[in-house]
């Protein structure tokens, strides 16, 4: 199995629909009043300089994030909230984080020394005090923001505007830049609905795609499977706008193709559109190369000007790498080379990726095996 020294991210809606189960349509949008908060313990209101809320007042901006005690990026963000709170309080920011966890949870948790907190914070009770810190044990706030926007992962932030509007839904990690330009009021909030739609509609694909799957009579054929999913795939990337998710959803369809038929003339024409799309990185181009090589393995049929076009696009990505990262972009390029017959070429290119890896174990075999065939 070949290791590879990224993650991955192509095939992540068809690893996930087997696991998916259908949800809701989406009840809670961009632009979308925000829902009054049905909140039942407010353990902290900023240095008490807050109040409860339960609708939200006019050209004031809200940040509802919800978090949990067992969440480890939920608590390394506490800090973070407690700065944003300090930078935009005279701007008419309010942060309210909200868990469903237990009493007995919350104060344990608090009690806990903050190590990446700001002097004089020493536990992260001092480091909340700083903003609201809410519990809501019946999960009623969830289920207004979290269940509503289909956010499945914490944390999670929804940033409510001046006009008592939805203005963005993300992780938290990320709110800097939107929170900046919506208290300035340079925020553009149509444009981010319409990306945020696009991500609406990509939980929309994988539930259909769950759906297609379990009405197969032989779901554990990959390639009929693939067959299935291709034209839903298809549908949802014409649907789709947002440069960002559309490529995963492009990079999906060049995977279910190459599933379903790796002999297809249509992939040529797919495959040269990604890898001359300079807006996708050499990571996902050296991802792709090798998806091709393992493809073309499972085939006596597989187009050889695809494993060619493979082959073309290292060089390119080469120089964009990290010293770490080339011998594995190495090994790719002569496992491609030995599969077009070129075994000679193929052993000059798997030496050096072995070379450059510091003679590691995992390329050893490989060289191995090529000398072997050579000297037959």
């Amino acid at each position: 199995m070949k290791k590879y020294f990224f993650a991955a991210v192509s095939l992540a809606l068809l690893s996930m629909f087997t696991n998916s189960s259908a949800k809701a349509e989406p009840g809670l949008r961009i632009g979308d009043k925000a829902p009054a908060l049905d909140i039942e313990h407010w353990l902290s209101l900023g240095d008490d300089q807050f109040k409860p809320v339960k609708k939200f007042e006019a050209n004031k901006v809200y940040i509802v994030e919800f978090w949990a005690t067992w969440c480890g990026p939920c608590i390394m963000s506490m800090p973070h909230l407690a700065e944003l709170q300090h930078q935009y309080a005279d701007k008419g920011l309010q942060i309210i984080s909200v868990t469903s966890d237990k009493p007995a949870a919350i104060a344990k948790l608090l009690e806990k020394e903050a190590k990446n907190a700001n002097a004089p914070d020493k536990t992260y009770s001092d480091v909340t005090q700083h903003y609201c810190l809410a519990s809501d044990p019946d999960e009623s706030t969830q289920a207004d923001y979290q269940d509503a926007a289909r956010q499945t992962t914490i944390p999670s932030a929804f940033i409510v505007g001046r006009d008592g509007k939805i203005e963005w839904i993300g992780n938290p990690y990320g709110m800097d830049e939107p929170l900046q330009q919506i208290i300035e009021g340079t925020w553009d909030r149509q444009a981010f609905a319409v990306v945020f739609d696009d991500e609406q509609r990509v939980i929309d694909l994988q539930e259909q795609m769950n759906l297609i799957v379990q009405g197969i009579d032989n779901p554990n054929d990959p390639s009929v499977v693939a067959k299935a999913l291709l034209p839903v795939v298809s549908k949802y990337e014409r649907l789709i706008t947002t440069p960002r998710v559309r490529q995963d959803i492009t990079a999906t369809r060049l995977d279910l193709m190459l599933t379903a038929d790796p002999s297809n003339p249509e992939l040529v024409t797919l495959y040269k559109e990604l890898m001359a799309n300079p807006a996708i990185s050499p990571v996902f181009k050296h991802d792709t190369a090798w998806k091709v090589y393992e493809a073309s393995m499972q085939t006596e049929k597989f187009n050889s000007e695809i494993l060619q076009l493979s082959i073309d696009v290292i060089p390119s990505i080469l120089s964009q790498l990290s010293e770490k990262s080339q011998p594995t972009v190495l090994d790719t390029l002569a496992h491609l080379q030995h599969r077009m017959g070129n075994t000679k070429l193929a052993l000059e290119t798997a030496e050096k990726a072995y070379q450059l890896s510091g003679e590691q174990p995992e390329y050893a075999s490989f060289v191995k095996q090529l000398k072997k065939e050579l000297s037959e």
